[in-house]
Protein backbone atom coordinates (compact mmCIF):
# COMPACT_ATOMS: atom_id res chain seq x y z
CA UNK A 1 0.00 0.00 0.00
CA UNK A 2 1.25 3.08 -1.02
CA UNK A 3 0.60 6.91 0.11
CA UNK A 4 1.07 9.88 -1.64
CA UNK A 5 1.57 13.58 -0.49
CA UNK A 6 -1.38 16.19 -0.19
CA UNK A 7 0.55 19.47 -0.77
CA UNK A 8 -1.70 22.59 -0.15
CA UNK A 9 -0.99 24.80 -2.28
CA UNK A 10 -2.07 28.33 -2.90
CA UNK A 11 -2.15 29.63 -7.10
CA UNK A 12 -2.07 33.10 -8.61
CA UNK A 13 -1.34 34.57 -11.35
CA UNK A 14 -0.03 38.01 -12.18
CA UNK A 15 0.10 39.98 -14.95
CA UNK A 16 2.07 42.47 -17.44
CA UNK A 17 0.76 44.04 -20.46
CA UNK A 18 2.69 45.08 -23.59
CA UNK A 19 1.02 47.14 -26.38
CA UNK A 20 2.56 49.51 -29.32
CA UNK A 21 3.90 52.80 -28.41
CA UNK A 22 1.92 54.77 -31.06
CA UNK A 23 -1.04 55.56 -28.27
CA UNK A 24 -0.50 55.87 -24.68
CA UNK A 25 -3.11 53.82 -22.66
CA UNK A 26 -3.53 52.79 -18.70
CA UNK A 27 -4.06 49.67 -17.57
CA UNK A 28 -5.76 48.55 -14.55
CA UNK A 29 -6.02 45.55 -12.53
CA UNK A 30 -9.15 44.75 -11.85
CA UNK A 31 -8.50 41.33 -10.77
CA UNK A 32 -5.73 38.86 -10.65
CA UNK A 33 -6.48 35.34 -11.45
CA UNK A 34 -7.05 33.23 -8.43
CA UNK A 35 -7.64 29.52 -8.00
CA UNK A 36 -7.11 28.81 -4.96
CA UNK A 37 -6.08 27.01 -2.30
CA UNK A 38 -5.50 23.54 -4.20
CA UNK A 39 -4.40 19.76 -3.48
CA UNK A 40 -2.54 17.86 -6.10
CA UNK A 41 -2.92 13.76 -4.71
CA UNK A 42 -0.76 12.51 -7.67
CA UNK A 43 1.08 14.30 -10.11
CA UNK A 44 2.57 11.36 -12.06
CA UNK A 45 0.90 12.68 -15.31
CA UNK A 46 -0.51 16.07 -16.11
CA UNK A 47 -3.93 17.07 -14.64
CA UNK A 48 -6.16 20.20 -15.32
CA UNK A 49 -8.09 22.98 -13.25
CA UNK A 50 -9.96 25.21 -15.27
CA UNK A 51 -11.44 28.80 -14.52
CA UNK A 52 -13.24 30.18 -17.63
CA UNK A 53 -14.14 33.67 -18.26
CA UNK A 54 -17.51 33.51 -16.14
CA UNK A 55 -15.47 31.96 -12.88
CA UNK A 56 -16.85 28.22 -13.59
CA UNK A 57 -14.14 26.16 -12.68
CA UNK A 58 -13.44 22.58 -13.59
CA UNK A 59 -10.86 20.40 -11.82
CA UNK A 60 -9.53 16.81 -13.07
CA UNK A 61 -9.76 13.69 -10.52
CA UNK A 62 -6.45 14.18 -9.04
CA UNK A 63 -6.62 18.32 -7.89
CA UNK A 64 -9.35 19.02 -4.96
CA UNK A 65 -10.24 23.00 -4.02
CA UNK A 66 -9.61 22.85 0.10
CA UNK A 67 -12.32 25.52 1.03
CA UNK A 68 -15.52 25.61 -1.29
CA UNK A 69 -15.82 28.93 -0.17
CA UNK A 70 -13.28 30.15 -2.18
CA UNK A 71 -14.41 31.66 -5.55
CA UNK A 72 -12.01 31.20 -8.53
CA UNK A 73 -11.90 34.35 -10.22
CA UNK A 74 -10.72 34.71 -14.17
CA UNK A 75 -8.37 37.88 -14.11
CA UNK A 76 -9.78 41.28 -15.36
CA UNK A 77 -8.04 44.21 -16.78
CA UNK A 78 -9.35 47.74 -17.56
CA UNK A 79 -7.53 49.74 -20.38
CA UNK A 80 -8.49 53.27 -20.54
CA UNK A 81 -7.21 56.07 -22.38
CA UNK A 82 -7.81 54.38 -25.68
CA UNK A 83 -8.72 56.53 -28.93
CA UNK A 84 -12.74 56.73 -29.35
CA UNK A 85 -14.24 53.11 -30.52
CA UNK A 86 -10.62 51.73 -31.46
CA UNK A 87 -10.83 48.55 -32.86
CA UNK A 88 -9.10 45.80 -30.23
CA UNK A 89 -7.01 42.36 -30.46
CA UNK A 90 -5.96 41.15 -27.55
CA UNK A 91 -3.59 37.97 -27.55
CA UNK A 92 -2.64 36.31 -24.38
CA UNK A 93 0.25 33.67 -24.25
CA UNK A 94 0.88 30.47 -22.07
CA UNK A 95 3.14 31.09 -19.29
CA UNK A 96 4.82 29.42 -16.10
CA UNK A 97 3.69 30.02 -13.00
CA UNK A 98 6.82 28.98 -9.84
CA UNK A 99 7.36 29.19 -6.43
CA UNK A 100 10.50 30.13 -4.98
CA UNK A 101 11.30 26.84 -2.63
CA UNK A 102 10.10 24.40 -5.76
CA UNK A 103 11.65 23.14 -8.49
CA UNK A 104 8.62 21.93 -9.83
CA UNK A 105 6.14 24.59 -11.68
CA UNK A 106 2.40 24.91 -13.39
CA UNK A 107 1.38 25.92 -16.96
CA UNK A 108 -1.46 28.16 -17.48
CA UNK A 109 -2.58 27.58 -21.43
CA UNK A 110 -5.59 27.51 -22.97
CA UNK A 111 -6.50 30.90 -22.94
CA UNK A 112 -9.55 32.71 -23.51
CA UNK A 113 -10.24 36.54 -23.46
CA UNK A 114 -13.94 38.16 -23.59
CA UNK A 115 -13.38 42.84 -24.28
CA UNK A 116 -16.19 44.59 -23.39
CA UNK A 117 -16.11 48.05 -24.56
CA UNK A 118 -17.46 50.83 -22.29
CA UNK A 119 -20.12 52.88 -24.09
CA UNK A 120 -17.97 55.50 -24.56
CA UNK A 121 -16.07 53.71 -26.36
CA UNK A 122 -12.73 54.73 -24.75
CA UNK A 123 -11.56 52.14 -22.82
CA UNK A 124 -12.00 48.34 -22.60
CA UNK A 125 -12.58 45.45 -19.66
CA UNK A 126 -10.70 42.28 -20.81
CA UNK A 127 -11.49 39.24 -18.97
CA UNK A 128 -9.03 35.74 -18.97
CA UNK A 129 -9.82 32.19 -18.36
CA UNK A 130 -7.27 29.56 -18.71
CA UNK A 131 -6.08 25.93 -17.64
CA UNK A 132 -3.73 25.53 -15.31
CA UNK A 133 -1.97 21.85 -15.67
CA UNK A 134 0.53 19.81 -13.46
CA UNK A 135 3.80 19.55 -14.87
CA UNK A 136 3.25 15.53 -14.65
CA UNK A 137 6.82 14.68 -13.84
CA UNK A 138 5.95 13.02 -10.92
CA UNK A 139 7.64 15.49 -8.49
CA UNK A 140 5.41 16.67 -4.95
CA UNK A 141 4.56 20.37 -5.11
CA UNK A 142 5.79 22.66 -2.33
CA UNK A 143 3.24 24.17 -0.06
CA UNK A 144 3.26 27.80 -1.69
CA UNK A 145 2.19 30.68 -3.83
CA UNK A 146 2.94 29.70 -7.35
CA UNK A 147 2.65 32.99 -9.37
CA UNK A 148 4.39 34.13 -12.89
CA UNK A 149 4.22 36.73 -15.34
CA UNK A 150 0.90 36.66 -18.39
CA UNK A 151 2.04 38.15 -21.48
CA UNK A 152 -0.70 39.91 -23.07
CA UNK A 153 -0.42 42.14 -26.32
CA UNK A 154 -3.23 44.61 -27.23
CA UNK A 155 -3.14 46.13 -30.61
CA UNK A 156 -5.68 48.93 -31.16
Amino acid sequence: MSCKRLTLLKVLGLAVLVWPLTAHANLIELQPFFFGDIIIVNNDSVHEYTVDISGNAVTSEHIFLMNEDQKPQPARFKLDSLPEFSEISVRVAETRLEAGNSDNYFTLDNIETVVTYAPEGSSIDITIGATLKTSGNGMSYAGDVYSGFLPISVDY
